[in-house]
């Protein structure tokens, strides 16, 4: 029986780590390597449409890591659920059913800053 369990163990984990190398790759990254973030500062000097429109594109990345992490977290409650020894812990796959629903929020929340940039960049177009 144990020698059952092997493969989904090993197709469980295989998934969690795409699940981390999408959540990885998922950052936005400028031409020179260094990771962009949306910093205050750069909120606070947006004027023009390229500024409104690099803010938009941060939101953007920003939102699909969060999206990478909800699948990474869906992907650890489907691990949790097909281990039988772990059935008896369902507070693991409530965890991770919270956190999916979390990050997929802030993803939506993320996109929705995204758009707002988005119209502010049309409107400094049109000055």
């Amino acid at each position: 029986m144990k020698n059952r369990r092997w493969p989904r163990l090993i197709a469980s984990v295989a998934v969690v780590l795409l699940a981390l190398n999408l959540t990885l790759g998922g950052h936005a990254w400028s031409a020179d390597g260094v990771a962009r973030s949306v910093m205050p500062e750069r909120i606070a000097g947006a004027t023009t449409r390229a500024d409104h429109e690099a803010l938009a594109d941060a939101y953007e990345q920003e939102a699909k890591a969060l999206d990478a992490k909800a699948a990474e977290h869906e992907a650890l409650a489907k691990a949790y659920a097909e281990l039988g020894y772990l059935r008896d812990k369902p507070g693991l796959i409530a965890h991770c059913a919270s956190l999916v629903d979390r990050y997929r929020a802030a993803a939506q929340e993320t996109r929705e800053l995204a758009r707002a940039h988005q119209e502010l960049a049309a409107r400094a177009a049109q000055k």
